[in-house]
């Protein structure tokens, strides 16, 4: 059962990269980053992540206000930011402590010209 290995979130997962990596570092004396992925877990959470922000922009943008996301690893915060880089309708930051720091998702008025 494959599952086992990528854990509820993902942690388990997470966890087994960050010992590996830890292993090899030591072993190559410099950091090599090493990702390990279980039945494309990470391809499928990413692109799951990069969905939930486009619907927080809109969410954000229907109420011209702010969309606070459940707490997120560092990797999936980043993923929302720069998921939502290019949308100049939306301002995005992190907030909170680890681990329970999320994403806020903020509606920008634009400014009209006279």
């Amino acid at each position: 059962d494959l599952a086992v290995l990528i854990g509820r979130h993902g942690f388990t997962l997470e966890a087994l990269q960050t010992i590996i990596n830890a292993f090899v570092s030591n072993e190559l004396h410099f950091y090599y980053p090493v990702t390990i992925d279980v039945e494309e877990y990470k391809v499928r959470r990413k692109k799951k992540v990069e969905a939930i922000a486009l619907a927080a922009a809109a969410r954000a943008r229907n109420r011209h206000g702010k969309v606070s996301l459940s707490p997120m690893s560092p990797a999936e915060r980043r993923l929302v930011h720069i998921a939502l880089l290019g949308d100049s309708s939306v301002a995005t930051h992190s907030e909170g402590v680890e681990p329970h720091r999320r994403v806020v998702v903020t509606y920008v008025r634009k400014n009209r010209q006279r």
